[in-house]
């Protein structure tokens, strides 16, 4: 084990621990990431972008690649067990699961986590509008509002405890 295996392997251990405080993390060198880690499920993977390829893929706690550099973006995996990449041969989204292979194929021009009602908001290029989608990729809600949002800000937008989104008609 490097000396850098080692302090990342530190500062992973430390940001489990203060992940219940909501702390914010940032870890430099070879793997440049910033995380809010929160631990809600075993093992956590953690994206990385790889400082020599530019790629993001994921690693576990103790800094070894779990799911190799291979995405030109990655996302955080949802309590589903699902986490949306963007392929960097076809330059879409779709949603891989824990041993990196894909479970709904990319086909999204944007996609988010999937919340935990099992729906995920995508955006579609063409028609510049935003839809839900389920955790087979199937859509709920056809592409067919302009913009998304909640009082947080895009990112922040999730579903109410009542299953209902924020969502600006076009």
């Amino acid at each position: 084990i490097t000396p850098y295996q080692v302090s990342l392997l530190i500062v992973m251990i430390l940001s489990l621990l203060l992940s219940t405080f909501g702390c914010t993390i940032t870890v430099d060198k070879k793997v440049n990431a910033t995380k809010n880690i929160k631990r809600t499920d075993a093992p956590y993977l953690a994206a990385v972008k790889d400082e020599d390829s530019s790629l993001y893929g994921y690693i576990d706690e103790t800094g070894e690649y779990v799911i190799e550099p291979q995405f030109s973006s990655a996302h955080d995996f949802a309590a589903n067990g699902l986490a949306a990449v963007e392929d960097e041969e076809s330059m879409n989204f779709g949603y891989i699961d824990k041993t990196g292979e894909f479970v709904i194929e990319p086909q999204f021009d944007y996609a988010y986590d999937f919340a935990e009602n099992g729906l995920a908001v995508i955006w579609d290029y063409d028609s510049n509008l935003w839809g839900y989608i389920d955790e087979t990729g199937e859509f709920v809600i056809e592409p067919q509002f302009g913009e998304w949002d909640s009082f947080g800000g895009l990112e922040e937008c999730q579903f109410a405890v009542n299953g209902l989104a924020c969502v600006w008609d076009t």
